[in-house]
């Protein structure tokens, strides 16, 4: 490299000069109002990616659980005279929360207990299940293949049968068999 007599420019003479940028983080230190402002608005767009992705991966489950009256429909006259004055006593079963599934099915076993199962069985007298149509998600009720017939389930004050293709679970109390379900059971996204 030669230098010029009177600030004439700068020849290079058989090689090139390294030209260094300053650092990312010798910039940001340097403008940090404008580095603050950029991490602002690149957490706002990766937090929203972010939800778009969950929201798609994370699929609807149901939470919550039944209370039930064992043999709350027995006629008075079958039922002993110190038991009279005494209320149903109201039992709760809840959904298992270590598993999310959008359907469960309530099975009645010969004891007159009920507990909640992933699969339908001989025992199941009831389904509830998510229904995401059109963007909700909305509970319904089922009955099962072993409840239809003498043994449908019926809503307790509307008197309506329960049927294999659903209806909404609005938290009425539901007849099964000689038992009366209490369902509070909602869905969780």
């Amino acid at each position: 490299m030669s230098q010029p007599e009177q600030g004439g420019p700068i020849i290079l003479v058989g090689g090139q000069v390294p030209v260094h940028c300053p650092s990312v983080l010798t910039n940001s230190g340097r403008y940090w109002p404008a580095t603050i402002a950029i991490l602002i608005l690149l957490s706002i767009i990766l937090s929203n990616v972010w939800q778009l992705v969950g929201g798609a991966l994370n699929k609807p489950y149901l939470d919550g659980k039944i209370e039930f009256e064992s043999n709350a429909l027995i006629d008075e006259s079958e039922v002993a005279a110190d038991q009279t004055d005494q209320a149903p006593a109201r039992i709760p079963v809840s959904i298992p929360r270590w598993k999310h599934l959008p359907a469960w099915f309530l099975d009645r076993h010969s004891d007159g207990t009920y507990s909640f199962q992933p699969r339908e069985s001989v025992f199941s007298r009831l389904k509830f299940v998510v229904n995401g149509k059109d963007g909700g998600r909305q509970v319904e009720v089922c009955a099962t293949q072993a409840s239809t017939g003498e043994k449908t389930p019926l809503f307790q004050f509307m008197r309506t049968p329960i049927g294999v293709d659903g209806c909404p679970c609005d938290k009425e109390p539901i007849i099964v068999e000689q038992d009366i379900i209490h369902p509070d059971i909602s869905a969780l996204p």
